[in-house]
């Protein structure tokens, strides 16, 4: 029997507007991303992905491999491959990805940095509501999205089988790195609209978006 793909709860046909791509990753409104249309949007002075990435097949990517530092992916219980809440990735299975995105890559797009993420909090004034999805977030806890961001609450993966906080809080890497054990990701949180941009060791695995200037 082949992969089963589950999607997510709050997954619908016609979700993400997959119209013609309006220009790359230059001003349009989509980007192609390993031959799937993703929507993109300008806010403030950044264009941002509006889903989370998911690449499979990505060259000297471990997926659903060892517990190390070295380039992984992952995404929910192993075998299953949600595509609404998207993949986990470490810091270095996030850069392989990129660089197998060379034309996004060409183009200007990166991996966002914990200053990007603050600019981007510092926009929605702190407010997490604005950037969440309508739906997919545990009871009572869904956002507005007026950000058209749709951030998901995709969980995090810690090694040796622990998922944690899936359908409750919102992990997004970050490329900056603390020191040369730890990188930073975003959080936000099912129960508050507060966020945190806190640092993890390197081996944990979180949802990739990217970004670039305007």
């Amino acid at each position: 029997m082949g992969e089963k793909i589950i999607q997510p709860p709050f997954y619908k046909s016609g979700f993400y507007d997959t119209g013609a791509a309006g220009g790359g990753g230059g001003g349009g409104d989509y980007i192609d991303v390993d031959g799937k249309q993703v929507k993109i949007k300008q806010i403030d002075n950044l264009f941002w992905t509006c889903e989370n990435i998911s690449v499979l097949n990505v060259p000297d990517v471990v997926y659903n491999g060892d517990t190390s530092n070295n380039p992984r992916a992952f995404w929910y219980r192993k075998e299953i491959r949600n595509k609404g809440y998207g993949l986990l990735w470490n810091l270095a299975g996030a850069k392989k990805c990129l660089d197998y995105l060379i034309d996004l890559k060409n183009d200007g797009w990166r991996i966002p940095t914990k200053a990007d993420f603050e600019n981007l909090m510092t926009y929605y004034e702190g407010n997490t509501i604005k950037l969440k999805s309508e739906i997919g977030w545990s009871v009572d806890c869904n956002g507005t999205n007026e950000s058209e961001l749709n951030i998901t609450a995709g969980g995090r993966y810690s090694g040796n089988d622990a998922w944690s906080s899936y359908g409750i809080e919102a992990y997004l890497i970050t490329s900056t790195q603390q020191n040369t054990s730890t990188n930073y990701a975003f959080i936000a949180f099912a129960n508050s609209d507060n966020y945190a941009i806190q640092s993890w060791y390197l081996n944990q695995c979180f949802n990739l978006r990217l970004c670039k200037d305007t």
